[in-house]
């Protein structure tokens, strides 16, 4: 995960791959491998705001990766 710190202009964690999963169109699991597990949820994630508040958006993890695949960034 990076998080973004915007007092000093860099990202103050970084992250790396540990797992992966195979998933269908339906989000039913196929595959997977590493520490955390393959299971894709759907949540509420607390987004930083520039202003310092804090805004919570949903993540759909499924359809993430189905747009990812179809070449969505």
């Amino acid at each position: 995960m990076n998080r973004f710190d915007y007092d000093s202009n860099e990202y103050t964690i970084t992250g790396i791959c540990s797992g992966a999963a195979l998933y269908g169109h339906d989000g039913s699991l196929w595959a997977n491998a590493g520490e955390e597990g393959g299971n894709l949820t759907t949540y509420q994630h607390p987004l930083e705001q520039m202003d310092g508040s804090t805004q919570n958006i949903e993540v759909n993890e499924v359809a993430c990766a189905i747009g990812a695949a179809d070449g969505n960034r």
